[in-house]
């Protein structure tokens, strides 16, 4: 990797963190301006979502990838998108119960929830990653015991939910993908909004009534959805999966700065060091994977 390389693939993983930091935002102050349910929320965040994705994709000269899917390969794609669909309604659910600092340093256990599921999955955990799973449940708790303006305490559970079930997808994309790079992306996105339709009879479809609405539903399928996928794929490729792992954790210190300056929410000094203990689990659970690839590289 050259310098030029590195700065640039370094910014666009930033500016991807910081797009996709932005995703609890949209959706709080969606909830302040209209009266919808998490379930509308996530159809038209996928619908602006796929309806922009596409043309980006083309217009990147990558269109040609999307042709040489096999038809196994696209039917996994599309069935990875709709397991996704439950992770988008469940986080709107849980940003519908509580702050947005909150449920980002809590959605952030997932990786923990990885490994955890991994090792019941038959894989043998070396010790950093139960390191990393006890930082994260430390920070757990810390983050939880902390004031937290919720009107429920089972609300809580809410943003272990979305994290529990991001972390399912992500062992069964890992399983069962074998397709990288963009076009795996926005067709697997394509799947998540084909499941969130065939679901419309049975939820039925609420649309925004203030352009303020429409506003936040289109920031949030844009700027939170498409945008991140689009440089953080270009980062990767400069700089490799695992520094832009690193790199991400810098996500929920925008998240809980944005909500602090936009919603006035306010964390205490408890829940910062919980989310500083979490944040530092998913680091750990990085690393050892960042230094077999560079040992993998200077073997070569």
């Amino acid at each position: 990797m050259n310098r030029q390389n590195v700065l640039v693939g370094t910014l666009l993983v930033f500016l991807a963190a910081a797009a996709y930091a932005c995703l609890p935002i949209f959706i709080r102050s969606i909830y302040k301006v209209e009266s919808i349910q998490a379930a509308d929320i996530a159809v038209w965040r996928f619908v602006f979502a796929v309806a922009l994705v596409w043309p980006v994709l083309f217009m990147s000269g990558q269109g040609e990838s999307v042709r040489q899917l096999s038809r196994p390969q696209t039917g996994v794609l599309l069935g990875l998108g709709g397991l996704f669909s439950v992770s988008g309604v469940t986080s709107a659910l849980a940003l519908e119960r509580v702050p947005a600092s909150t449920y980002t340093l809590l959605l952030y256990t997932y990786p923990a929830m990885v490994a955890v599921l991994s090792f019941a999955l038959g894989e043998i955990l070396p010790i950093n990653k139960w390191l990393a799973v006890g930082l994260a449940l430390l920070g757990c708790a810390l983050t939880v015991s902390g004031p937290i303006k919720i009107k429920n305490p089972l609300d809580i559970a809410f943003p272990f939910i979305n994290a529990f079930a991001y972390a399912v997808y992500l062992i069964i994309a890992g399983r069962y993908n074998r397709v990288s790079g963009m076009a795996s992306g926005v067709v697997s996105m394509s799947g998540t909004l084909i499941a969130l339709v065939i679901l419309i009879p049975f939820w039925g479809i609420h649309t925004p009534q203030t352009t303020e609405g429409w506003l936040y539903i289109a920031g949030l399928g844009i700027i939170s959805t498409v945008l991140p996928i689009t440089l953080m794929f270009k980062g990767i490729s400069m700089i490799g999966a695992s520094n832009a792992a690193i790199l991400s954790t810098l996500e929920p210190i925008i998240t809980v700065f944005l909500a602090a300056l936009i919603l006035s929410e306010d964390i205490s000094p408890l829940q910062l060091a919980g989310g500083g203990l979490i944040i530092a689990s998913v680091v750990l659970l990085h690393l050892p994977m960042r230094r077999r690839l560079h040992r993998a590289a200077v073997n070569v």
